[in-house]
Order: structure tokens, then sequence, then C-alpha cells
């Protein structure tokens, strides 16, 4: 089955061949122990992107971004296309130069994903809402920015968070 791989590690987007339609092979490519899968469209036909389920929890991770969906991607992802009466993968209804032609971006670097995630719709009104909060009470400290939220980004110092336009002082 004709796939594409796209590997923000090299950087690369090749197009690949997959023997056998099982996950052990998208694990094999992919490089991890489960996967997820992202609807996708091509050429008015229907693909999933299959990639690293805990991509985002990983150390030294590369970030990438889709068109096709909103928040940057992490990790390895295979690209191929998809029956929906069937369930079953077909050949990808793309090639990689087209996929490159369709504005993917490869992050040269973590901090460009950061900007981008921050870009993200939810998280910009989210932090607006807190810039309003500060503004308004000074003494403002949201508790739950002292936990771990889902996306996890460990590739970054602390001092490189800390210098993020959006943090926020936290209390000594």
């Amino acid at each position: 089955m004709k796939a594409v791989l796209i590997d923000p590690f090299e950087p690369r987007i090749s197009d690949v061949e997959i023997k056998d339609d099982h996950l052990l092979s998208y694990y094999s490519l992919i490089g991890c122990t489960t996967v997820t899968a992202i609807d996708a469209e091509y050429n008015g036909k229907p693909a999933s992107l299959f990639l690293d389920d805990e991509g985002l929890f990983k150390n030294d991770q590369k970030f990438w971004h889709f068109p096709q969906h909103q928040e940057p991607l992490a990790g390895k992802a295979v690209l191929v296309g998809f029956d929906p009466s069937t369930g079953e993968s077909l050949d990808a209804p793309i090639d990689a130069q087209g996929i490159i032609e369709s504005g993917l971006v490869l992050y040269p670097n973590p901090t460009s994903a950061v900007g981008s995630l921050l870009n993200y719709k939810p998280i910009k009104e989210l932090v607006a809402l807190l810039k309003e909060a500060k503004k308004a009470n000074p003494n403002f400290l949201p508790h739950f920015l002292n936990y771990p939220i889902p996306i996890k980004i460990k590739s970054f110092s602390h001092n490189e968070l800390n210098n993020l336009e959006t943090s926020f002082s936290s209390p000594e």
C-alpha cells in the first residue's frame, strides 16, 4: 500500500510502501507502541494520518503543522487513504510532493511549535482571559498553572518557557 511518511526529525517527507496493513507496520515506521488516527482529505478522498498516541509526552520531540489540523502535531506520522464504508486503509490519495505543496510545515525547533500552539484559538482565548483577570487584579494567579496541563512540552528548558509572552509570575 502506498503511504507517506512524515519525519520531523530528519526533517523529511517521503513516499513509502506498507507491505501489511497491520498496526505493527505503523508502529515500526513511526517508532511507537500505540497510534492515534486523525481524519484528513486530499483530492476529495478521505485519508487517515497515523501518529504516536503518546508523542506529546516524549522528551526531545519534534513538532509540525498539518494544514487540516489546528494544533501542532508531534513526532513521525504515516498518511494513508481510508475507505469509510469498510474502515480499511488504502493507498494514500496524495504523494510526498503533494503534501509538501499543500503547506505542511516541519518546525526547525521546538519553540516554533510553541508559537503555533499559542495561536490555537482556545488557548489564545484563555490567555486573553487570564491577561484581563491579571489586569483587573494584579495579585491574580490562576492556581491551575502550577499543575501539568494535557499538552506537555518536555523539550523546553524552564527559562525558555518563562520567556514566553504569556507566562505569569508565580508566588514565592
